[in-house]
C-alpha cells in the first residue's frame, strides 16, 4: 500500500513539473507574439524596407512578395549588389552616416571586413522567432538560410564511371592533364580542399602543388566551369552544387565525384550598422526571413539549405549522394580560410583573390 502511494505521489509531481514547464512555453510564446506584434506595428509605420541582393532582383521578387503578403503595408524594395562589393559599400556608408539599404545578404565568406569592424546590428532573434540557434553566426549578428557549396563533379557521357576520380589523389593523375580540369579561379573555387589544410596543412599544401602542374582550365566565373563540364570541354573540375542540383533536374551529364565532403558556406542576412532608414521593418524582414515560412520561401527562390537533407529538394538530392557534408560557420575558421588558406591558395595556383 505505501509503494503504491509513493508512485502515485511520483506521478502527480511529474505531471505538475510538465504542466509548469508546458505554461512557461506557453508564456514565452505568447510573449514573442507581443514582441512580433509591437515590431510589426513600428515597422508598418516606416512603411518600407530595402533588402540589398547579391543576384537579379528578380530572382528574390517571391521572397518579397510572400513577406509583404505576410505584413501587409510594408514595402520590400530590393537592390541588387554583389557579394564581393557589399562589404566595401557598407564600410563606405557606414563613415558618411547614411546606408542605402537596411538589411544585406551574402555570402560569410564576404563578411569578415565589416564583422572585424563591428559594423552589424546585435540582436537577440529567439526573443521573437523560433529558429535553430546554430544559424545564428558572427555573435548574433548574422543567420543564414541557405549554401552555397561545392563539390568534384565530372561528365558521366565523356567519363565511364569505372574512370571517374573517387579520390584527391585521383584527379592528380596524367590522364586528367592538359586542360581536363576546370577550377573558379578563387580560394572559394577549391572550397572542399578546406577540410584537408584543417587536418593537415602540409599534405593540402603538397597536394596544391601538385594540382598546379595539372594545367588546370581556370576560370573567373563559377558558370564557366559549369559550362565546361556541361558541354566536355572539360572532363572533371570542382561544380557548385546549386548548380549541379540545377543540371541533374534538366536531366544533364553533370554527376558528383565519390570524393568526400562536399563544403558549403552559409549564406545569410543582417543588418548593417551606420544609418538604415528603417530599422524596425529590417527587423522584422530578418525575423520573418529566420522563419519556417522565410525558409520555405528561399527554398521555392532555389536558394534553400543544403543540409539536412528535409530542408530543400537539393538537400535531399545530395544526401542521396552518400558524400559526407560540411559547413564553414565558425568565425576562425572563415578568418582563416580568407587569411592563411586564400593565400597558400593564391600564391600556388595562381588564384584570385575573392
Amino acid at each position: 500500500m505505501k509503494s503504491y502511494s509513493n508512485g502515485w505521489q511520483v506521478g502527480l509531481s511529474i505531471l505538475l513539473v510538465l504542466a509548469s514547464l508546458l505554461a512557461c512555453v506557453t508564456l514565452s510564446s505568447a510573449k514573442s507574439q507581443d514582441q512580433l506584434d509591437e515590431l510589426y506595428k513600428a515597422a508598418k509605420a516606416e512603411g518600407e524596407v530595402v533588402w540589398q541582393w547579391s543576384g537579379a532582383v528578380k530572382d528574390m521578387k517571391p521572397v518579397g512578395d510572400a513577406f509583404r503578403a505576410r505584413y501587409p503595408g510594408i514595402r520590400v524594395t530590393i537592390i541588387s549588389i554583389g557579394s564581393t562589393a557589399i562589404g566595401t559599400r557598407i564600410i563606405t556608408e557606414s563613415s558618411a552616416g547614411k546606408l542605402s539599404f537596411d538589411v544585406a545578404s551574402c555570402v560569410a565568406l564576404y563578411m569578415m571586413p565589416v564583422v572585424q569592424r563591428g559594423l552589424l546590428v546585435k540582436y537577440d532573434w529567439t526573443k521573437i522567432v523560433d529558429l535553430d540557434p546554430n544559424r545564428i553566426m558572427f555573435d548574433g549578428t548574422f543567420i543564414y538560410f541557405g549554401d552555397t557549396g561545392r563539390f568534384w563533379a565530372y561528365n558521366k557521357k565523356l567519363v565511364p564511371d569505372h574512370e571517374m576520380p573517387r579520390s584527391w589523389e585521383d584527379t592528380l593523375k596524367p590522364k586528367w592533364k592538359g586542360g581536363k580540369i576546370s577550377l573558379r579561379a578563387a580560394p572559394s573555387g577549391i572550397l572542399p580542399l578546406w577540410p584537408l589544410w584543417k587536418q593537415d596543412k602540409p599534405k593540402a599544401l603538397d597536394y596544391l602543388k601538385r594540382l598546379a602542374r595539372q594545367d588546370v582550365m581556370l576560370a573567373q566565373r563559377q558558370s564557366e566551369v559549369t559550362g565546361r563540364l556541361e558541354t566536355g570541354e572539360c572532363l572533371i573540375g570542382i561544380f557548385r552544387i546549386e548548380d549541379a542540383y540545377e543540371n541533374y533536374e534538366n536531366g544533364g551529364p553533370v554527376a558528383p565525384c565519390p570524393i568526400s565532403p562536399a563544403v558549403a558556406m552559409p549564406v545569410g542576412v543582417f543588418i548593417p550598422k551606420g544609418g538604415v532608414k528603417h530599422p524596425n521593418a529590417a527587423k522584422l524582414l530578418i525575423a520573418w526571413m529566420a522563419s519556417k515560412e522565410g525558409l520555405d520561401s528561399f527554398v521555392k527562390a532555389r536558394q534553400g539549405l543544403l543540409y539536412p537533407a528535409e530542408a530543400s529538394p537539393a538537400a535531399k538530392w545530395l544526401s542521396g549522394t552518400r558524400l559526407s557534408f560540411t559547413r564553414v560557420t565558425s568565425m576562425e575558421d572563415i578568418r582563416e580560410f580568407t587569411g592563411a588558406f586564400a593565400e597558400t591558395v593564391i600564391k600556388t595556383l595562381g588564384f584570385m583573390p575573392e
